[in-house]
């Protein structure tokens, strides 16, 4: 065969495998999934809505919500943030959760919904946004955990007197399907006698299941909002994090003895897990002299299509035995880390007023790019300043030591003479409020200060801290820690 002949050959071999690519696709949810990297929530907006109830100290209720989907995805697991004003412009926020779906460019109206909770005040001024949503993978079924994951016992006993909890004797759970998660979240919906809901909670479970697993979380005993003709308790599973196997184990899963390889197929690939996409490739350190902000230089490389923010390291200090004795998170917030890009960033790990030999760090988890939303239907325009929401402290709910230390960070402070100020992270999703900060100084005095407010997902610089009792005759501070903090 001549070479013109060989070329045009190839030419068309080249041809048909083109045209057999584009007549078959493998995975039947891959047009849906191929240009996902794309979109984002920006598409997906609340485009009308209507009060129903709006009284003070009342739960409130819209007659209808309407969302508009103008992308090519369908989402579901929708969770909406509405922030009312008073007639002062004081901002109150709460969620509304829609456990429901859009399809693709759909407009849909969503009936009496809803919120559990109780009105600080009759709203003059009402905004409602998306906060998140999860895709819809609507040829996907196998992998939606909602099906993968099921309720097998449950016992529990209502005590809707003046402590209005909920006891469960039992409550177990098993994965029936081929894939791992972790973070189950239920759905705690509490009804009446006559089957009316009154109330609805949402709870997550942290632990990792793996494929076969049966995991119990009983007894559990939950405190619930709920009148006193509460009667009867309904569970479902509204949505889990999967994970790798690789990341069940690291996680702390029960079962060891896991075959990594061939548990996913290539299209579980296109499905964000970023402690598997965020791949620390080395770390340096840049500072770790004791007593000062701890600064390491992370070298990561994102294995994925995907896009992220808002990544959460979980840094291991460990004794010289390989032990961990302490532990800190940072939140990474500056930028994205592009898809299949390598970047190098800076990790604060706080103050490290101890001793350490090694350390290790992993990534707990990041916000992909399809979760980044700020829009919101609004009914007159907002104020561009509004003050401090008015709560009453009676309603703050005391944070355990364990939630406390994954919570907020001591990232910086300065007591000299001269200079006084504390800086402070709040990692959570939720405010922190009455923060109680013991200081303890070289001689053993104590002291407790009191920080009123965190914001959620902030940080935040306390300035001018009134130690003249305690810094006295060139004392110093040795000792910081957080002994109380309120949601």
């Amino acid at each position: 065969m001549n070479l013109p002949s060989s070329i045009i050959k190839k030419t068309l071999e080249t041809f048909f495998l083109i045209i057999l690519l584009f007549l078959y696709t493998p995975d039947s949810f891959s047009n849906d999934l191929d240009d996902l990297f794309d979109k984002n929530l920006s598409k997906l907006s609340v485009s009308n809505f209507k009060w129903k109830s709006k009284t003070k100290s009342t739960q409130p209720v819209f007659e209808y919500i309407e969302i508009s989907n103008d992308s090519s995805i369908s989402y579901n697991q929708i969770i909406l943030e509405v922030q009312i004003y008073d007639e002062t412009n004081v901002l109150y926020k709460f969620p509304i959760f829609i456990n429901d779906s859009i399809s693709k460019n759909e407009r849909k109206i969503f009936n009496n919904v809803v919120a559990n909770i109780l009105l600080p005040f009759t709203p003059i001024n009402t905004s409602i946004g998306i906060k998140t949503a999860s895709i819809e993978y609507q040829n996907m079924n196998n992998y939606r955990p909602w099906e993968n994951i099921t309720i097998l016992d449950l016992d529990y006993s209502i005590d809707s007197s003046a402590s209005k909890t909920v006891s469960f004797n039992k409550f177990s759970y098993k994965n029936i399907s081929k894939f791992f998660y972790k973070n189950v979240k239920f759905l705690i919906s509490i009804f009446d006698k006559n089957e009316n809901k009154i109330s609805e909670e949402t709870l997550i479970s942290s632990n990792p299941i793996a494929p076969g697993e049966i995991i119990s979380i009983a007894p559990l005993t939950l405190g619930i909002k709920m009148m006193e003709n509460a009667n009867i308790v309904s569970l479902k599973i509204i949505d889990a994090e999967m994970i790798s196997p690789k990341t069940y184990v690291a996680s702390g899963g029960l079962i060891k003895e896991i075959k990594i390889e061939n548990i996913y197929n290539e299209s579980v690939k296109k499905i964000s897990i970023p402690s598997d996409d965020l791949e620390i490739i080395k770390y340096s350190w840049d500072s770790k002299v004791r007593n000062t902000i701890g600064l390491i230089d992370l070298k990561i490389y994102n294995n994925s299509n995907y896009d992220y923010k808002n990544i959460i390291f979980e840094v291991y200090f460990l004794n010289e035995r390989g032990n961990a004795i302490n532990k800190r998170r940072y939140k990474y917030k500056e930028d994205y880390i592009i898809a299949n890009k390598e970047k190098i960033i800076k990790v604060d790990t706080g103050i490290l007023d101890f001793d350490f030999s090694s350390i290790e760090i992993s990534v707990i988890s990041a916000e992909s790019k399809i979760s980044n939303v700020e829009n919101a239907k609004n009914v007159k325009q907002l104020p561009l300043r509004v003050k401090e929401t008015q709560v009453d402290e009676s309603s703050y709910v005391e944070m355990e030591q364990v939630e406390i230390a994954e919570s907020i960070v001591i990232l910086d402070y300065d007591f000299k003479e001269n200079i006084k100020y504390l800086k402070l992270m709040n990692l959570s999703d939720e405010d922190i409020n009455k923060l109680e900060i013991k200081l303890k100084t070289i001689s053993g005095k104590e002291k407790i200060i009191i920080i009123r407010g965190l914001k959620s997902n902030s940080e935040r610089k306390f300035m001018n801290i009134d130690l003249g009792d305690l810094l006295i005759d060139n004392d110093r501070i040795i000792s910081i820690s957080i002994q109380k903090a309120f949601k």
